[in-house]
C-alpha cells in the first residue's frame, strides 16, 4: 500500500471504517502512515496471485524489465541456481507479507487466479 493511499484513508475516513485493499505483488506497511491506518481502521487485504509467478520455468534466456526503475536485464532461466534463487525470493516475499499482517493485525485472504474467487472471499468473510 502506498504511503499516499494510507494518508488519504487517515484524513478522509472516520475512525473505525472498514477497508479492503486488493493487492497483486509484494506489499509493505512500513512507515508511520500505515501504522496509523491499521490502528484507526479495520483494514483487510485481498491478495490476488498467479501461482505461475512463484516459480520460473526453464525456458532459456528471458529479457526482463523492472516496471518501476526501467532497468532491464537478461535472465538465464535454464540455470537451476537462478530458478532456486527466484523461488527463495518469492518465499521471502510471502513470509514478509504474513509477518507484516501479523504485526499490524491485518486480516488477509490469498486468492489464486486459478481458483474460484467467490469461494475464497465467502470463506474469508464467514471467518471474520
Amino acid at each position: 500500500m502506498a504511503a499516499a493511499t494510507a494518508q488519504c484513508l487517515n484524513h478522509s475516513l472516520p475512525t473505525g471504517c472498514t477497508g479492503l485493499a486488493a493487492a497483486a505483488g509484494a506489499l509493505s506497511f512500513d512507515g508511520n502512515p500505515h501504522a496509523v491506518t491499521v490502528n484507526r481502521h479495520d483494514l483487510s487485504v485481498i491478495r490476488v496471485y498467479d501461482p505461475r509467478e512463484r516459480t520460473l520455468p526453464p525456458v532459456g534466456l528471458v529479457h526482463v524489465k523492472d516496471a518501476e526503475t526501467g532497468q532491464s536485464a537478461w535472465v538465464n532461466t535454464s540455470s537451476r541456481k537462478v530458478r532456486q534463487a527466484y523461488s527463495a525470493w518469492a518465499d521471502r516475499v510471502e513470509r514478509n507479507a504474513r509477518s507484516l499482517f501479523g504485526r499490524y493485525k491485518v486480516d488477509s485472504v490469498d486468492i489464486s487466479t486459478t481458483d474460484d474467487y467467490v469461494k475464497g472471499l465467502m470463506g474469508f468473510f464467514r471467518n471474520r
